[in-house]
C-alpha cells in the first residue's frame, strides 16, 4: 500500500494491553494511518475529545469505564458518537458482539485475528468503497 493513495486518517487505539498496543500502533502507522493510543478508557475519552479521531479502536476488557461504557458515554455527545468505534476483544460470546453492535459500534474484531483482516476492516470503515 502506497501511504500516497489516501490521506491519513488519525486513529486512536483504546487497550490496556501495553505489548498489543505497541504492535498494532505499529502496523497501523505502516499502513500510513496516523495513530495515537491510550492504556485506560479514561484518558481515552480525553483524548478523543481532544484529538477527535477518524477511527476509535477500543478493547472490550479494561478497568472501569470498560469499552461498552466508554461507548455509551460517546453516544450521549452528539459529535464524537458520530466517530466510528470498532471493538477489537477476546470476549467471543455472541452475547457481548450483540452487545457492542446494540450501542452503534461500527464492527467487532476477535482476538486474536489476521492481521490483514484488522486492515481490510479498518480500510472499509475508513475509505468505503
Amino acid at each position: 500500500m502506497h501511504t500516497s493513495q489516501k490521506p491519513s486518517k488519525r486513529i486512536l487505539l483504546i487497550d490496556d494491553d501495553i505489548k498489543f498496543s505497541i504492535g498494532i500502533v505499529a502496523l497501523l502507522k505502516r499502513e500510513g494511518y496516523a495513530v495515537s493510543s491510550s492504556r485506560s478508557g479514561v484518558e481515552g475519552l480525553e483524548m478523543i475529545k481532544t484529538q477527535k479521531p477518524n477511527l476509535i479502536l477500543c478493547d472490550m476488557m479494561m478497568p472501569p469505564p470498560d469499552g461498552l461504557m466508554l461507548k455509551k458515554e460517546i453516544n450521549g455527545d452528539k459529535e464524537l458518537s458520530a466517530i466510528p468505534f470498532l471493538f477489537i476483544s477476546a470476549k467471543t460470546s455472541q452475547k457481548d458482539i450483540d452487545s457492542a453492535l446494540a450501542i452503534g459500534a461500527a464492527g467487532y474484531v476477535l482476538k486474536p485475528f489476521v492481521v490483514s483482516d484488522l486492515i481490510d476492516t479498518i480500510n472499509g470503515i475508513l475509505h468505503p468503497l
